[in-house]
């Protein structure tokens, strides 16, 4: 099994998908965390993304969600590097905007 890792932007996305939900219903927002946290440490068992949308880059649908986690692959760890909202408009070239 490899190390899951989440980088400072990844964290940062993930408190504030939390946070929005959080003021609207707690339990959706404990329901995300979970299921996001779920599919990231599954990463770290199993690769099961696909090929993401920038070189070296891989992204994984959160089941059950609107989000998906972009992450490298290393030979000892997984990375996540975002999670977005599959309704953003991102390509090779760029981070879809805030």
């Amino acid at each position: 099994m490899r190390r899951l890792l989440w980088q400072a932007q990844a964290r940062g996305d993930l408190a504030k998908i939390i946070d929005h939900f959080a003021d609207k219903d707690p339990r959706i927002a404990e329901a995300l965390l979970s299921r996001i946290q779920r599919a990231a440490r599954a990463l770290a068992k199993t690769d099961t993304g696909r090929s993401g949308r920038m070189p070296n880059l891989r992204e994984k649908s959160v089941a059950r969600t609107k989000y998906i986690l972009a992450y490298r692959v290393m030979e000892k760890q997984i990375v996540i590097l975002r999670v977005i909202h599959a309704a953003q408009y991102w390509t090779a070239s760029g981070w879809p905007k805030e």
